[in-house]
């Protein structure tokens, strides 16, 4: 699982709609549903439940789209301790 899989995850949360997650990402439906197939056969567990209405997360799903985001919060964190870290001077001043 990368940064893409856990903001399709936490995006497909959001929408409850597969059609309208792949819209929200710029991708086709058939590489989001690849996508989460692949994600489920990674995890050997149904991550979705797919109905007329959309979809919702099996309670394996909901663990891994809260770890999922997890990650993607501590993602930013990271980068933005990075830019910190960049732009601090350092040197003597004479």
């Amino acid at each position: 699982m990368d940064s893409r899989d856990c903001l399709i995850l936490k995006v497909l949360k959001e929408e409850k709609s597969i059609t309208k997650t792949a819209k929200r990402l710029y991708i086709s439906q058939p590489t989001l549903t690849y996508r989460l197939n692949r994600l489920e056969t990674d995890f050997n567990a149904k991550l979705l439940v797919r109905h007329a209405g959309g979809v919702y997360f099996t309670e394996a799903g909901n663990y891994l789209v809260d770890y999922a985001c997890k990650l993607l919060d501590d993602m930013e964190e990271v980068k933005a301790n990075i830019q910190k870290i960049n732009q601090c001077v350092e040197g003597t001043i004479h």
